[in-house]
């Protein structure tokens, strides 16, 4: 069974990996297109590796100040993408993103003390992911069926954060709990793809245009 789990995790993590990398190759298209140079695809990408890092510590023994270390760095993550999504105005608050963070930061509550450290970086990996999907879903150019995707990929990332407490209670509850998260990883990266080919088949701004827009 740990095999099986292991194996989809890994899974999961790669297709977590590939949604983070189609985030930046869009925010790359918009920048080009639509938006003129800005800083945002190497705030995200940024974002991004550090919160691949939550991951790549998962389940890794450290020493307290490399552990110290890669908290801060992880939870440096969602800052910096949900900055950088502001700053495109890509995204602004919502009670819908407000209650999902909320309900993924609350579920540290089920966290035992000695794993509380290591759970945090696994918060800071979580926020930065739910930051990415509703900035996805709340581009102007993500049409409505990729937004239902999103919308559920959110969703299914809250209840991850609670079911993975849940994990050791039974081989019923770890299946659960990975195809839970195996399920967010692909909507999220298939709801990505649609969008990015959507995005190529519109028309690039011009200049002139990109001004007018900016600057009524």
């Amino acid at each position: 069974m740990s095999e099986l789990y292991f194996t989809i995790m890994g899974v999961g993590g790669v297709l977590t990996l590939f949604g983070i990398f189609l985030l930046w190759i869009l925010s790359r298209e918009l920048e080009v297109r639509f938006l003129g140079r800005t800083r945002i695809p190497t705030l995200i990408l940024v974002g991004g590796v550090l919160t691949a890092l939550g991951f790549a510590v998962d389940g890794v023994n450290e020493s307290p100040a490399l552990g110290t270390l890669t908290t801060s760095l992880v939870l440096l993550g969602p800052v910096i993408i949900g900055y950088s999504l502001m700053e495109s105005r890509v995204i602004k608050p919502t009670w819908e993103l407000g209650l999902q963070s909320t309900l993924i930061t609350l579920s540290l509550l089920m966290a035992s003390g000695n794993e509380l450290s290591h759970e945090v970086v696994n918060l800071g990996s979580l926020l930065s992911i739910v930051l990415l999907i509703n900035g996805l879903r709340y581009l102007g150019v993500t049409q409505r069926g990729p937004k239902l995707l999103l919308r559920t990929a959110a969703w299914g990332l809250v209840l991850f954060s609670w079911l993975r407490y849940l994990r050791g209670n039974g081989r019923g509850m770890m299946l659960l709990d990975l195809t839970v998260y195996l399920l967010t990883t692909i909507l999220w990266v298939s709801a990505s793809i649609l969008v990015l080919v959507n995005i190529r088949e519109l028309p690039t701004v011009t200049g002139e245009r990109r001004d007018q827009k900016t600057n009524p």
